[in-house]
């Protein structure tokens, strides 16, 4: 293998798939293969099926002895199912890929529901029970799973995240939005809304929902992390006011 091709995770994967036809590709290496090439790969997790005296170390490999994994064949080579993948990484606190895959459509809630035994040994039962209900609530990103997060702990509930919503005939995906009070969250990053083109469709959706009489709260990433007060404050703001019927700007 020459320099360049050293330094690709393509073809390192190349690589165990002639090395061991049978071997498992998990974690972000899974995702990868799928399709999420927007994810980052620095490793490659590999799960050996059979028993091995020794597993060889290299930069770009993991290796991790097999545990019963749920497997699918696709393109010549086998991977680990992508409930599987997404309910694993987040339990490791990769929720940037979780999400990723969560926000990339690859896995359904009855999905994830049924690798929850798969994964059993890999946590205590109380992690697992936490970390499926988080990946329920549907974040699509990880300032959005914070945000959830944050919600949960101070007990706000009635929410719904990333769920289709009519308005005037249009088709909207709200990050958050509480449907008796007509509120809606949107978390504004620059991974999802820096570009030129992205920002005018955030304004144009912003106003979409503004004309149907739905209340935006904007918020940032940071504001999450950093000042989650201010965050609260916003939203309670216009949850109470849409109890006592008093017109709120945001």
């Amino acid at each position: 293998m020459t320099n360049v091709a050293a330094r690709k995770p393509e073809s390192w994967i190349r690589a165990v798939m002639l090395w061991r036809p049978d071997a498992v590709f998990t974690g972000r290496a899974a995702l990868y293969l799928s399709g999420l090439r927007e994810l980052e790969l620095t490793v490659v997790d590999v799960v050996i099926p059979h028993v091995m005296p020794r597993l060889p170390r290299r930069r770009w490999l993991r290796f991790h002895r097999s545990g019963c994994e749920p497997v699918v064949g696709d393109r010549n080579m086998i991977r680990t199912t992508h409930a599987y993948t997404c309910l694993r990484l987040a339990l490791m606190g990769d929720w940037e890929a979780a999400t990723a895959c969560l926000r990339a459509g690859l896995v359904a809630p009855d999905d994830l529901r049924e690798a929850r035994p798969r994964v059993a040994r890999k946590a205590p039962a109380a992690v697992v029970r936490r970390v499926l209900r988080q990946l329920l609530d549907e974040p699509w990103s990880v300032a959005e799973h914070e945000l959830h997060s944050l919600l949960r702990h101070h007990r706000i509930s009635g929410w719904k995240a990333n769920k289709r919503l009519w308005i005037n005939g249009r088709v909207v995906f709200p990050d958050l939005w509480f449907k008796y009070e007509k509120a809606i969250v949107e978390v504004d990053g620059y991974a999802f809304h820096g570009r030129r083109r992205d920002y005018e469709a955030t304004a144009r959706r912003h106003a979409l929902l503004g004309g149907a009489g739905w209340r935006v709260v904007r918020v940032t990433p940071a504001m999450i992390r950093d000042e989650p007060g201010l965050v609260l404050d916003a939203i309670r703001s216009v949850i109470w006011s849409r109890h006592r019927g008093i017109p709120v700007s945001v």
